[in-house]
């Protein structure tokens, strides 16, 4: 996943947890056209950017159909889940447009500005496939968590990922979470 601002260098994922959550939703929503496919839901926090992708993969290609959003936002002054709960509103509006028969060549490939809720979102379209670049990058050595996600101790990283998204593990929809 490549970032939109030129700024963003240093990323966290989004945890595992909130991005299987995303696609029950997004598989549950669109279960017919979806049936029988792979979906797939990868999301970075930026230090100014927040960044997600939601696709699908039919069986037996090697193209995947893949939605992005981009959001700029301040950690200290926004509530960064609700904003990723924004972006996956406009990758459901475009994932409806998508299954309603408009061509995948018909969305923006390069990121392109939209106002939802009040709040700028840039979304495109790629074919990235999100398990061949992973074993790709693994082949060549090029990515690992542990050269990718930064700082010295991931799991204090990983708390304040939880925290900037409100989640705990009271909370009900954070699903518990426990660092590791």
């Amino acid at each position: 996943m490549d970032p939109r601002l030129k700024s963003s260098k240093k990323w966290t994922r989004l945890p595992k947890e909130l991005l299987e959550q995303i696609v029950g939703v997004v598989s549950e929503t669109f279960k017919k056209p979806l049936a029988g496919q792979k979906v797939i839901a990868e999301g970075r926090i930026y230090q100014a950017e927040l960044l997600l992708r939601v696709g699908h993969l039919e069986p037996g290609r090697l193209q995947q159909a893949n939605f992005e959003v981009s959001i700029e936002f301040d950690p200290k002054k926004e509530n960064a889940l609700k904003l990723i709960h924004t972006g996956l509103d406009a990758i459901g509006s475009m994932l409806q447009q998508y299954f309603d028969g408009l061509d995948l060549q018909e969305f923006p490939w390069e990121w392109q500005s939209f106002e939802l809720n009040k709040k700028t979102l840039h979304l495109r379209v790629s074919t990235v496939n999100t398990d061949l670049e992973a074993e790709a990058d693994r082949l060549l050595a090029v990515a690992s968590d542990e050269m990718l996600v930064e700082g010295e101790d991931q799991d204090v990283e990983e708390q304040a990922v939880y925290e900037m998204l409100g989640l705990n593990d009271d909370d009900e929809e954070g699903g518990g979470h426990t660092t590791h």
